[in-house]
């Protein structure tokens, strides 16, 4: 085991009003990634953004498998397969880039170990993740091969999740249009 402190970069996110208007930098919005487990980041409209009212540290840029966590009511993880250059994270993230780990497996340590840690916070009012929480996660290591077929099966589980939640969307808009279909063409005769 070894601390998550050891294996990756962690940054916390802090966002200070930018009173001045001088931030020109592009900030993923949390709103809207509650359902979500991997992003990619190159399709701009499945998320919102916000032009920065805030001050964002250059480290904050999210890259390509960085792993992102919401620093008050987390739930669980967020995986950035990828991303386009000058997006950044707002305030209370948490961003984990791996270092000497596959991020993948990585994520999948961090998507089981998250919301062990917010039941142990159980009573809390707001559960907020501090980095001694963070930094202290112990992450069991095997060898990088395991690493990366673990890693490469809980990624793929979640796109295969993502792709079946895709076609009963498609699923269920086609039968509601047919629905729709049915009670107006019975409704002319």
């Amino acid at each position: 085991m070894m601390k998550l402190k050891d294996l990756a970069e962690i940054k916390f996110c802090l966002a200070t009003p930018d009173k001045k208007g001088e931030s020109t930098k592009t900030v993923l919005s949390p709103s809207g990634l509650a359902d979500k487990t991997i992003l990619d980041l190159t399709d701009k409209s499945k998320y919102e953004f916000e032009d920065s009212k805030y001050k964002v540290d250059d480290d904050a840029n999210i890259a390509d498998n960085t792993i992102i966590i919401k620093r008050i009511c987390p739930i669980g993880i967020l995986y950035v397969e990828k991303t386009d250059n000058g997006i950044y994270a707002s305030g209370n993230m948490i961003l984990v880039k791996a270092k000497n780990v596959d991020s993948k497996y990585l994520a999948c340590i961090l998507n089981k170990e998250i919301p062990n840690i917010i039941k142990s916070m159980e009573g809390t009012r707001l559960p907020a993740l501090t980095r001694r929480i963070i930094e202290d996660i112990e992450i069991p290591i095997v060898s990088i091969e395991k690493q990366h077929i673990i890693g490469k099966l809980w990624f793929d589980n979640y796109k295969l999740e993502e792709l079946r939640s895709n076609l009963i969307a498609i699923e269920k808009s086609a039968n509601e249009n047919m629905i729709y279909k049915f009670i107006t063409d019975n409704k002319e005769k």
